[in-house]
């Protein structure tokens, strides 16, 4: 081996010493997705439980689970969330401490929005009855099809 090869060697082999050491890479399971951190997570259901207390400003209602292991539960209302007693639409106001409740939320994380609470005095439905399904926009009929103005004109002689 001649010096200038021993000098290459040498600059090459202290070169990737130090690259190595610079190296953050970190062992990846197998399976395991990569971004999965940036997309939120949500999950949705219905809980069905007691309204314990509703906040005064109308921001969150806290409502006691029928099975004592959950607890309580805090769910944040905003202007879009709908109230029905006894399957007639309501305001918040008709939502008082005691009643029974079923609320159809979406979650993420510790964070539940009620996106609508039904007031129940009898008997609780199953929970797949309480999914509400938004309208569809009907396509004009002839019956409520708007007719063009009708134009008098005058005879003038």
């Amino acid at each position: 081996m001649t010096p200038r090869q021993l000098s290459l060697f040498i600059i090459a082999l202290t070169f990737c010493t130090f690259a190595a050491a610079d190296c953050n890479a970190e062992t990846e399971e197998p399976g395991a997705e990569t971004g999965a951190e940036d997309e939120p997570i949500f999950t949705e259901g219905v809980f069905f439980g007691t309204v314990k207390a509703v906040h005064e400003d109308g921001i969150s209602i806290e409502v006691k689970a029928f099975k004592e292991v959950i607890g309580n539960k805090v769910f944040y209302l905003d202007k879009r969330t709908r109230y029905y007693v006894d399957s007639k639409r309501r305001r918040l106001d008709a939502v008082l401490p005691g009643h029974k409740v079923a609320i159809n939320y979406i979650a993420r994380d510790r964070f539940a929005l009620a996106k609508i609470v039904y007031v129940e005095f009898g008997e609780f439905k199953r929970p797949e009855e309480y999914k509400r399904t938004p309208r569809r926009k009907r396509s004009p009929t002839r019956r409520n099809r708007q007719s063009p103005p009708l134009r008098f004109h005058s005879r003038t002689r």
